[in-house]
């Protein structure tokens, strides 16, 4: 929509440096940079959201619910409260948007709340999405995201022995010395309106 195209537009202007989610934690914390990631896989990022991406030489991450591909956000055949049902991205189409650059992570196996579950079945979630990915699209992913946003010490362990960075829904900038297992994110839907995001650095922002 619109205020995609003016993010990707300000984003790929250079005003501030975009990297891949591997590189931003290892920043110096004085670096004006980010790192763009997208939850769930949904379909219109392969058919639309990506190609511009792309057209201002944007990395990004993609966290994937390795059951669902192909199916909705209709996590556990419930409909999410408040949120439309949208389509999700089949393997063809990860596997073309991985091919052009993007990054594939994990986003759970069925995105449940890991919090309510037992140890084995957080490890089953986590592990169990990075096999099918890497079985389906022959890549290893080592970036994961908590569905809803939804961590404890518990499901931080896991999530620590299984990949190498794990995004939350914290919203807040990268300081020095992040914690890799609870990396905090700037949300864009709070950036929709025309101008907010262009005010990166300024008080207003």
């Amino acid at each position: 929509d619109g205020a995609f195209r003016a993010h990707a537009r300000f984003l790929g202007s250079g005003r501030v440096r975009v990297v891949p989610l591997a590189e931003l934690p290892g920043m110096d914390e004085r670096e004006d940079a980010v790192a763009l990631t997208f939850d769930d896989g949904f379909r219109n990022f392969a058919t639309s959201g990506y190609s511009l991406l792309l057209e201002h030489g944007l990395p990004a991450t993609v966290f994937v619910v390795s059951d669902h591909v192909g199916g909705t956000n209709a996590w556990g055949g419930r409909s999410p409260e408040g949120i439309p049902v949208l389509d999700l991205m089949s393997w063809d189409d990860l596997g073309r948007v991985a091919g052009s650059g993007i990054e594939i992570g994990a986003h759970t196996r069925g995105h449940p709340d890991l919090t309510t579950l037992t140890n084995g079945r957080i490890e089953d979630e986590c592990a169990g999405c990075v096999e099918r990915i890497a079985s389906a699209l022959g890549v290893r992913t080592t970036g994961f995201a908590y569905p809803y946003g939804r961590v404890n010490e518990t499901v931080a362990r896991v999530a620590r022995d299984v990949f190498a960075r794990s995004c939350t829904t914290e919203f807040r900038a990268l300081v020095a010395a992040e914690n890799a297992a609870l990396l905090p994110r700037l949300d864009a839907y709070y950036f929709r309106d025309p101008g907010q995001l262009e005010r990166w650095g300024t008080p207003g922002f």
